[in-house]
């Protein structure tokens, strides 16, 4: 490893008796929080090794035992590794909240959801407070959007079959998206879609004939082709 630096806290002589990978380990885990000049007197190939080693240990830990081992190697995490932490807390306290949410019809408490994620109320608020500013978010929300020219077809499938509810929420979709001036794009009603002059109900569409309905088809398909994808 070459020469060792001095490392304040650490007894560096007592580190000569350090003879391989297993017993560095060993020390490093009896620190009640580990620290960045901790990874000093590992390698490279060692420090491969160690985040291995760290990653098996909490993957096998759950709840608070989990977040206790977390709160140990904070300093020490790589980016990559604090990521995949941020993800699997994000996974918990969703599932929480959507548990919660169906059991009770209301909003849960950070509390509540502390208690069924198995986090701590500390946990749970960071992650809340500080969730649009992480970069998974983003990632996130690109995932969706990744997702919405699927959910925008078979809104249009549905249009399509004369669900005029769907037909209403496709072109108001496909007007938002082209920049159409339309004034209004569509006018929402109960029971019909009126796009500029033209005003198509539910009994409009049950009228058309079948070639007709065809030409439509073709028309909203080249649509949903050159709509630009977010």
């Amino acid at each position: 490893m070459g020469k060792q630096q001095h490392t304040p806290g650490i007894d560096n002589k007592g580190l000569q008796r350090f003879t391989d990978f297993e017993d560095k380990m060993i020390w490093l885990l009896s620190f009640p929080k580990m620290k960045t000049e901790h990874l000093e007197h590992f390698n490279d190939e060692e420090r491969e090794e160690l985040n291995g080693r760290l990653a098996e240990i909490f993957n096998e830990l759950t709840g608070v035992e989990r977040e206790r081992f977390t709160d140990k190697i904070e300093d020490i995490l790589s980016d990559r590794n604090k990521n995949e932490v941020w993800e699997l807390n994000n996974i918990q306290i969703t599932f929480a909240i959507s548990k919660l949410m169906r059991e009770s019809g209301r909003m849960p408490t950070k509390q509540d959801i502390a208690k069924e994620a198995r986090l701590s109320r500390v946990t749970v608020h960071k992650h809340l407070k500080n969730f649009k500013a992480h970069p998974y978010y983003a990632e996130h929300m690109e995932k969706f959007q990744f997702m919405a020219p699927k959910l925008l077809s078979e809104v249009f499938r549905l249009a399509a079959s004369g669900d005029i509810r769907a037909a209403r929420l496709y072109f108001e979709v496909v007007g938002s998206l082209g920049g159409n001036n339309l004034t209004p794009p569509v006018k929402q009603q109960n029971n019909y879609i009126q796009l500029n002059s033209i005003t198509i109900s539910q009994d409009t569409v049950k009228q058309l004939q079948p070639e007709q309905i065809n030409q439509i088809e073709l028309i909203l398909k080249e649509a949903v082709r050159k709509t630009p994808v977010l």
